[in-house]
């Protein structure tokens, strides 16, 4: 997964797999983040070529809602 930071508020994902549990649009974490999707380019569930990532989502954007407590 490469993803990058906008302005602080906004991140971009090329790829996201295993995402079959993402319920979108709710708020989740991302690594240290609670994030809200906001839209992806493109979305499957199966890979012909590797069927072991689950659902993919490309091109995503989520906004940054907060941070985690630790």
């Amino acid at each position: 997964m490469s993803c990058g930071w906008l302005d602080g508020k906004e991140i971009r994902c090329g790829e996201i797999t295993h995402s079959d549990q993402l319920m979108i649009p709710e708020e989740c974490e991302f690594q240290k983040y609670r994030i809200q999707i906001q839209g992806i380019t493109y979305a499957s569930k199966l890979d012909p070529h590797e069927p072991h990532k689950g659902r993919i989502l490309r091109g995503v954007r989520a906004d940054l809602l907060g941070y985690l407590r630790q």
